[in-house]
């Protein structure tokens, strides 16, 4: 009888004791990972690394899915998974993707051939803003997310904005990481890489923004009124409001201003970075769904 107990008992420590070398080891590698993940933006094999952003990988703004494995590039910023679940890169855009003439534009097809060499067939995992409660989706059920391969640590929309074949794209759902993502495309932008050097891309001026009505469009400028109409404010960059390019901003959308410390009344003067989809209303008119849209350069 004593014997069958201490047999019991030693089968027990044995278990316990190989259950938990599994878990370290789990630990062990899930921080090895996360740790990978820190140096994102400093890759040894570049050929300039001093055009590479010195931003790590945003752990502590991001929560990830388990791995997936990509099975088809369907376009430059949606990929199939292993599973059948569909991914859309979230945060970025891609000029021209979307438009009749999408096949004949060599940005989408220089980042389609991008994203199809780094992750056919590769483990991925997908991330998003950890303050949310579910992964978002859009309209067709798609998951927005921030996509890494595992082996190579690389990470989709870093790789499109410093290659200059996206663009930065705000969006609710990446606000937590904005100032990754601008500073990825400012990479480029400065370095004229990629779409950034052909002029027909170039930030706008308000003077030239009205010829490129429904796109969408960077605009760089100097308000020189701010009104307040009902539930609205309109950043006017001309004297007349009825011809002049005017930034909408609905009045809901203040207290997310000044969670960042600002107030669209005060920018009279100041020069504005505008980036979203040029309307002809009372003149060229972007209307803003989220404070991101808009960068106070100085």
């Amino acid at each position: 009888m004593h014997l069958r107990v201490a047999l019991y008992y030693y089968s027990f420590c044995l278990l316990l004791l190989c259950s938990t070398s599994i878990s370290a080891q789990v630990f062990a590698d899930d921080l090895d990972y996360r740790h990978s993940l820190n140096h994102i933006a400093v890759q040894e094999d570049s050929a300039d690394k001093d055009t590479l952003s010195p931003l790590p990988f945003p752990l502590n703004e991001l929560k990830s899915q388990s791995a997936k494995t990509v099975q088809t590039v369907v376009d430059a910023t949606t990929l199939t998974m292993g599973d059948k679940n569909i991914i859309r890169l979230d945060g970025i855009l891609i000029p021209d993707q979307y438009t009749p003439s999408n096949q004949d534009s060599p940005i989408h097809t220089q980042a389609l051939a991008l994203i199809k060499e780094h992750f056919t067939g590769k483990s991925v995992r997908a991330y998003y803003d950890r303050a949310l409660r579910e992964p978002p989706k859009d309209r067709s059920g798609h998951l927005l997310a921030q996509l890494v391969s595992d082996k190579d640590n690389i990470w989709a929309q870093k790789l499109l904005l410093e290659t200059g074949l996206a663009v930065y794209w705000p969006s609710e759902t990446t606000a937590s990481i904005a100032s990754y993502l601008r500073a990825y495309e400012n990479v480029a932008r400065t370095g004229k890489v990629g779409l950034w050097a052909n002029e027909e891309y170039a930030p706008k001026t308000p003077e030239t923004v009205k010829a490129n009505s429904f796109q969408m469009q960077i605009v760089e400028g100097r308000p020189a009124k701010i009104a307040t109409v009902r539930d609205m404010i309109y950043v006017n960059f001309g004297q007349n409001w009825r011809e002049d390019f005017t930034v909408n901003i609905p009045q809901n959308l203040r207290k997310a201003f000044a969670k960042r410390g600002e107030n669209p009344i005060s920018w009279q003067g100041k020069l504005l970075r505008i980036r979203g989809f040029v309307e002809d209303y009372n003149g060229p008119m972007i209307k803003i769904d989220s404070p991101e849209q808009i960068e106070i350069i100085e």
